[in-house]
C-alpha cells in the first residue's frame, strides 16, 4: 500500500487492482472517499493548487506498465518496430516567451540522442545520450530534456535502462465532463530515474500522461529546483505509417516558455552517434 500525502489530503492506492479513494477537507465540495486521478489532484509533482474534483476507475485484470507500454508503442506506428527509422528530423518554427521567431530543426535518434538548431540564437545544440561533464547553461538543460527524456520514446529508454514506472491508473476523466461535453481520458504513468543533463545526474519523478483513447502522449510534467515543468504534445499526425506531434510546447510555472510548430518530418536510419557528441 503506497500513502501520498499533500495540502491536507490523504490519498490511498491499494497496488493490486483497486481504486484510488481520497480523505477530503469540509473545503472541498464532494463526498468522501471519492475515486479520483492523481493526474488531476497533482497537476504536476508538488502541486499545492486546490485539485479539480475527478473521477475514474481502477487498474483491473491484465492492465499493467508493462502492457500499457507496448500499447503507446504500437500507437507510434512502423518507426517503433520497422528498422530504418531510428532518427527523425522535426522541421518548423519555433516561438519563444517573448514572441521570437525562427526557423527551427531537430534531429532526434534513439536512445536519447538530440541535435537542435534555432532555439539558441541559431546555435547547434547536440546531445550524445550519455552524461554530461561539464554543466549546461539551465536554457541548453531544458531544451535537451524537453527532446530527449520528455518524449515518449525517453519513457521507453528510461525504463529500459532501470527507471522504476508505475501505472498509476487508466482512463482518468474530469468529473466536470458531462454526455454534452466529453473531455479527454488520460492513462497515467510515474517514472523516476536520473537524467543525464547534469553532471549530478539529479533524480526526477514525472508524471506521463497518455491519451486513454489513441494511446498517445499529451503531456510531461515534473519539477526542476523546485519549478513546475509541464511539455506538451499535440496534434498528433500519421505521415508514412507513423504518428507526430504537430506541436511542442514547454511551460514552466505556467508560464510558456517556447512552443515549436512542426511543418516538416522526415526519418531514416540510425547515423553515427558521434555526429551528436558535443
Amino acid at each position: 500500500m503506497i500513502i501520498f500525502k499533500t495540502h491536507s489530503t490523504f490519498l490511498r492506492r491499494l497496488v493490486a487492482g483497486a481504486t484510488v479513494t481520497v480523505a477530503t477537507v469540509p473545503a472541498w465540495t464532494g463526498a468522501l472517499a471519492t475515486q479520483r486521478p492523481l493526474s488531476e489532484i497533482f497537476g504536476h509533482p508538488g502541486n499545492r493548487d486546490t485539485p479539480k474534483r475527478v473521477v475514474t476507475r481502477p487498474v483491473v485484470g491484465s492492465e499493467s506498465a508493462a502492457g500499457g507500454l507496448a500499447r503507446h508503442k504500437d500507437a507510434l506506428g512502423e518507426r517503433m518496430r520497422v528498422p530504418g527509422r531510428e532518427r527523425t528530423t522535426l522541421t518548423g518554427q519555433v516561438t519563444d516567451r517573448y514572441g521570437r521567431q525562427a526557423a527551427a530543426r531537430v534531429t532526434l535518434q534513439t536512445p536519447g540522442l538530440v541535435s537542435l538548431r534555432g532555439f539558441n540564437a541559431g546555435a547547434e545544440l547536440k546531445f550524445d545520450g550519455n552524461p554530461v561533464v561539464l554543466p549546461m547553461s539551465r536554457e541548453d538543460a531544458a531544451l535537451v530534456e524537453t527532446f530527449t527524456a520528455d518524449l515518449p520514446e525517453g519513457l521507453f529508454a528510461a525504463v529500459q535502462a532501470g527507471g522504476a514506472l508505475r501505472l498509476l491508473g487508466v482512463d482518468f476523466a474530469p468529473e466536470s465532463e458531462t454526455a454534452d461535453h466529453k473531455e479527454p481520458h488520460y492513462d497515467i504513468y510515474t517514472l523516476t530515474y536520473p537524467v543525464n543533463t547534469s553532471p549530478d545526474r539529479p533524480v526526477r519523478i514525472k508524471r506521463f500522461f497518455f491519451d486513454t483513447e489513441t494511446g498517445l502522449l499529451a503531456r510531461t510534467t515534473y519539477i526542476v529546483d523546485e519549478t513546475p515543468v509541464e511539455t506538451r504534445f499535440s496534434d498528433w499526425r500519421r505521415i508514412d505509417g507513423s504518428m507526430y506531434p504537430s506541436q511542442v510546447e514547454r511551460y514552466e510555472n505556467g508560464e510558456r516558455v517556447f512552443v515549436f510548430n512542426i511543418t516538416g518530418v522526415t526519418a531514416g536510419a540510425a547515423a553515427d552517434p558521434a555526429l551528436f557528441r558535443p
